[in-house]
């Protein structure tokens, strides 16, 4: 069975729930970074050459991410 899946890391018919363990940010691209506002990893990978005008595959900027999420210490 194959389900939907979103930046958020989860099916969308699958409880949220709270997370029980630490997550490792190192490896989160950076559309999951400024949705959840980690902005280390932001950073990193700016300073790594990532194009924070191109859009993702849903056409969608960091910077509207960013804002979608109330993230303004990323903007």
């Amino acid at each position: 069975e194959i389900k939907p899946q979103s930046h958020y890391n989860h099916g969308y018919g699958e409880p949220l729930g709270r997370k029980t363990h630490i997550d490792d940010y190192s490896t989160w691209d950076i559309v999951k970074a400024t949705q959840y506002g980690i902005y280390e990893r932001c950073r990193e990978l700016v300073e790594a050459g990532y194009d924070v005008r191109q859009p993702d595959k849903e056409n969608v900027t960091l910077l509207h991410w960013a804002a979608i999420n109330n993230r303004t210490d990323l903007v």
